[in-house]
């Protein structure tokens, strides 16, 4: 339970945070999502005029597989922004890990914001993509199903926020709330597992489906642990100070190391 000046610190943190988010990067999301949009049609329908007779079945799979791909990049960039770097970092410090830091702050902050901001970074990302695929490459059967991939998983990965958002909203719209009852997109109480002290699991949120296999295999613990052991870096240090951060590493790996003395 925290104490009413942990939860007033906290809302600071979040106003904070919340502050960098100015109306010209506003804009330059809202273009983000439409552009992204666009040019996402412009390639998928280009991609489908070559898909043959019969396609149906491979093309579903291939999207599965685009999702999952998309749940795996989605869950490494929340990781990444949860675990290293600060909101002073150019270029991604002021968009992805001020974001992440807001929400872990409050996470309710994500249902507050609108469309543009929930989309709009990763749309730009997707219309980048995109738009070197349509000016770069030429679909044609022979390229069919990796081009079919690349559309569902850029397409997963632009709107994932969005269907993150969903997972938050007390009330959902319909359609959320029908693909989350199908497990679709991720549930509530699947992405309940993250926002758990110490907030360590699960940062896959396209759909979730990959958090079960890489909580198993300790995958995240296994990542921290190359780069502290290549680096020396500590993970969480930015977000929650060295103290704390060192506590909880000694609680998720008990290294067999003297207490390190900051003084």
């Amino acid at each position: 339970m925290k104490r009413p000046a942990d939860r007033i610190e906290g809302r600071r943190r979040a106003s904070d945070l919340a502050s960098g988010y100015t109306q010209t990067y506003a804009w330059i999301n809202r273009v983000g999502v439409v552009s992204g949009a666009l040019l996402g049609l412009l390639f998928s329908t280009e991609v489908l005029s070559h898909a043959p007779e019969g396609a149906a079945v491979t093309l579903v799979g291939l999207t599965i597989l685009g999702v999952l791909a998309a749940d795996l990049l989605t869950g490494l960039i929340h990781w990444g922004c949860d675990t290293w770097g600060r909101v002073e970092v150019p270029l991604i410090g002021p968009t992805l890990i001020r974001t992440f830091r807001e929400h872990h702050v409050d996470p309710q902050s994500i249902t507050r914001h609108d469309w543009a901001e929930i989309n709009g970074e990763a749309c730009l990302g997707g219309a980048l993509v995109f738009g070197l695929l349509l000016a770069l490459s030429e679909p044609s059967v022979e390229s069919l199903h990796v081009d079919w991939w690349l559309t569902s998983f850029i397409y997963a990965a632009m709107f994932t926020n969005q269907v993150h958002k969903w997972a938050h909203m007390p009330k959902p719209p319909r359609i959320a709330r029908y693909l989350q009852r199908a497990h679709l997109v991720l549930t509530p109480t699947d992405h309940r597992h993250h926002h758990t002290h110490p907030f360590i699991h699960s940062y896959c949120i396209t759909t979730g489906w990959m958090n079960p296999i890489l909580n198993r295999l300790h995958f995240w613990r296994g990542l921290e642990w190359l780069i502290h052991r290549r680096s020396g870096a500590l993970p969480r240090e930015d977000d929650l100070g060295f103290h704390e951060a060192k506590a909880l590493q000694r609680t998720l790996f008990k290294p067999h190391e003297p207490p390190v003395n900051q003084g």
